[in-house]
């Protein structure tokens, strides 16, 4: 009777440890996969952030660009007309 007993405890210990190293292993993968996340999360903010600079760097250069068409179009209206040459007599 003893010897059943001894034996049923020591399986039930051995089945404790097996779900204590189940237990330990589920954390593991929880806290890798958390890590993952984390890791996914983080690239997507650079992604947001070189999305954010090249729309900055674009609207910039759209800016740039119609303050030239701007300029441009300032000077050409500033340039005098052409007048036909008049010739000169001694």
């Amino acid at each position: 009777m003893v010897a059943r007993i001894q034996s049923t405890t020591a399986r039930i210990q051995s089945t404790t440890v097996r779900i204590q190293l189940t237990i330990a292993r589920i954390q593991s993968t929880t806290v890798r996969i958390q890590l993952t996340i984390a890791r996914i999360q983080l690239t997507i903010a650079r992604i947001q952030l070189t999305i954010a600079r090249i729309q900055l760097t674009t609207a910039r250069i759209q800016y740039r660009n119609l303050a030239n068409l701007l300029l441009l179009n300032t000077k050409a209206m500033a340039l005098p007309t052409p007048r036909a040459k008049t010739q000169q007599f001694n």
